[in-house]
């Protein structure tokens, strides 16, 4: 542990643990649309006001230190937090693009109501969501027809997005500004600045992973240092081998190598600060596993004789990358 400091890994994995639990279903704070897939999170309706509020705290901590949530929450829910929530319903169009970030079928079923009247019939206004705060000038009899079904949508997806879950997203607005309100500086971003800025890069290319690493390739000194050389090891060139085979190393196993060396979610907006360096794992045999210690920033391998020993036990490692196989 670095002598007792934390030289930023420990606080990493804080962070992504704290995210990867909150969001999950059991924690019953956020939710995926039902039966939709493909969908962001969302508060939920009944999350308790005092824990959104403490993720609140949580979210901006991380986006002071520069730590990526990682992708999950829908953009709304990010737009909320910044106030800028109501431009993505400035248009119809807009607010179907923010609902099919949380419930993509649904998202479809009623834009197909706008270019298919056939559709809408037999539809009348009660028959879409409708937040309880609005005023609308029509009742909820009135039959849906093309002059009124834009803007009874745009209300449908605000209500789905915002207004079942309002108390809760506003319990997640208090916590986001109580000791620091970035609301200011954040609000001019588009929603896709605003989403890398809080997310970072969840999707990574092979040339995108390895630029992440100093190779011992990168100079006489990194050569050194690594100790491959030295030893007579090509186990540095058989992984940058495996990394750049998309079809061995996909990016599900990109991910899982960023997050296992990194304890990082996804790729801060800013770049990677302290990129991660290759040492030779010394004194083991081929069978031991590869690595990481993500206080110095490091992922030692031992020295494998071939690039499909490498792959093996590299995976090995990414499949129990949560359970203890790599050390801070």
């Amino acid at each position: 542990r670095g002598g007792g400091r934390d030289e930023g890994g420990l606080s990493a994995e804080m962070f992504s643990s704290f995210f990867r639990e909150v969001l999950k279903p059991e924690a019953g704070l956020f939710e995926p649309a039902p039966d939709a897939e493909g969908g962001g999170l969302l508060p939920r309706s009944d999350a308790p006001e005092e824990d959104m509020e403490a993720v609140g705290r949580v979210i901006v901590k991380a986006l002071i230190d520069d730590h990526p949530l990682g992708h999950g929450l829908a953009p709304v829910a990010l737009e909320f937090l910044c106030g800028v929530h109501e431009e993505s319903f400035a248009t119809v169009t807009a607010a179907l693009a923010a609902l099919r970030h949380f419930d993509p079928t649904l998202a479809d079923n009623w834009a197909s109501l706008l270019t298919e009247p056939a559709a809408q019939a037999g539809l009348t206004v009660g028959d879409f969501p409708a937040d309880a705060h609005e005023t609308s000038a029509v009742d909820d009899e009135t039959p849906l027809t093309a002059d009124i079904a834009a803007s009874v949508i745009t209300r449908a997806c605000r209500c789905r997005l915002v207004g079942e879950r309002r108390g809760a997203l506003l319990a997640l607005r208090r916590g986001f500004t109580e000791a620091v309100d970035l609301q200011l500086q954040l609000a001019p971003l588009s929603r896709a600045e605003l989403a890398f800025m809080l997310q970072g890069k969840a999707t990574l290319s092979a040339a995108e992973l390895l630029s992440c690493f100093v190779l011992p390739g990168a100079s006489e000194h990194e050569a050194e240092a690594a100790g491959f050389h030295a030893e007579g090891s090509c186990a540095h060139e058989l992984f940058h081998e495996l990394i750049s085979d998309d079809l061995a190393f996909d990016e599900a196993c990109r991910r899982r190598l960023f997050e296992w060396c990194t304890a990082l979610r996804a790729l801060p907006s800013a770049g990677l600060k302290d990129k991660i360096r290759l040492k030779l794992y010394q004194g083991v045999d081929e069978s031991t596993l590869p690595e990481t210690h993500t206080c110095t920033h490091e992922l030692h391998l031992p020295d494998y004789s071939s690039r499909e020993q490498l792959a093996n036990r590299l995976l090995l490692a990414l499949d129990h990358i949560h359970d203890g196989f790599h050390k801070d």
